[in-house]
């Protein structure tokens, strides 16, 4: 049905998004103010120990300085001093010609340089040139390497090298005709990189209806999404929890309903491929693991974006304050149920 109306419980009180949102951004200050310590704390580390070595080439006291120095590596904590002293290996190791990254099941080995046509070697991860301690802390807690928190160059260590960056854009019509377009479009490729653009039908949380203001927007733009059914179609033919096949959704207001039709999608498959092999239904153990198996393998993030649609695009079906909640229940629900090859939420900066 039309699910543009909120239900009672997602009306914002006064002030009380601002403050949900302000928690986020005092814990993101509160950080930074904690790497500034550390970052002075880092620098007069460094500057004592250059001045005890310099005194004890000299023949001068230096107790009071190693008190110093030692209330200073106090302060920092083991981690912080670990990170401080792998600085220089960690520069190294990216300038070798190749790197090891642990992924969930194996390690992966992969060149960390390029060779341009002209022969140039070009590094694929390029680290600052600091010497001083407390700029290199601050870059490994700002910034620091890929697959590195705080992840600001991303969440893996290294891009996959061998698969082209493709991703097949489509919707439009009803599932059918979409599902149809994805098959043309990933037919002579090996991974299935499905990208989902919906209707605006779809998009205001509506069913598609006989109504003027409906009927011209159906399908248009997009695909038309309403019932588990149609997501079903949308995806006739392609294995959700293959390793080669990922699914993204352009979709933000009704996201929550769209990603459950999807993940029971998933569900569903993998139940009828269990059907087919086994010429029988799953006991409900079987049904449990299955269940587990579809929501672990996965692939794909859907955009959830509502600050998006708040402030550039106005597709917004409930308070700010209810779906931004939602998202975080969301992402319970991910690791709850170790969905851990999905993303809960795709920002759209460009927006």
């Amino acid at each position: 049905g039309d699910a543009r109306t909120a239900p009672p419980n997602s009306q914002s009180l006064p002030g009380e998004r601002e403050r949900y949102l302000s928690e986020i951004a005092g814990s993101v200050r509160r950080y930074h103010e904690r790497v500034d310590e550390l970052e002075s704390l880092a620098r007069r580390r460094q500057h004592l120990g250059t001045s005890i070595s310099l005194l004890k080439t000299q023949g001068q006291p230096t107790e009071s300085l190693e008190t110093l120095a030692d209330e200073a590596e106090e302060a920092l904590g083991k981690d912080m001093l670990a990170q401080i002293e792998g600085f220089d290996a960690l520069r190294a190791r990216y300038r070798e010609d190749n790197s090891e990254a642990e992924g969930r099941d194996s390690v992966q080995t992969q060149g960390v340089t390029y060779t341009s046509l002209s022969g140039t070697r070009i590094p694929r991860v390029s680290l600052p040139r600091y010497h001083d301690a407390g700029d290199r802390l601050r870059w490994q807690l700002l910034e620091n390497i890929p697959g590195s928190f705080p992840f600001t160059a991303g969440a893996f260590p290294f891009k996959r090298d061998n698969e082209d960056p493709t991703r097949m854009f489509a919707g439009e019509g009803d599932a059918a005709r979409t599902n149809q377009r994805f098959r043309l479009l990933s037919a002579e490729s090996k991974a299935k990189r499905l990208s989902t653009a919906f209707d605006s039908v779809t998009l205001y949380g509506a069913d598609p209806a006989l109504r003027p203001d409906i009927y011209g927007k159906v399908g248009t733009s997009g695909v038309s999404i309403a019932t588990l059914d149609d997501m079903k179609t949308l995806y006739e033919g392609f294995d959700l929890c293959d390793p080669a096949t990922s699914v993204s959704m352009t979709i933000n207001g009704p996201a929550p309903t769209v990603l459950a039709f999807f993940l029971n999608t998933a569900i569903d498959q993998q139940m009828d491929k269990f059907r087919d092999e086994k010429s029988r239904d799953p006991s409900a153990e079987e049904m449990a693991k299955i269940r587990c198996f579809a929501l672990e393998n996965v692939r794909g993030t859907v955009q959830a974006d509502i600050l998006k649609e708040d402030q550039g695009q106005n597709t917004c079906l409930f308070s700010t304050d209810f779906s931004l909640r939602m998202m975080g229940d969301i992402q319970q629900y991910f690791i709850d149920n170790r969905i851990r090859n999905f993303y809960s939420v795709s920002i759209s900066g460009y927006h």
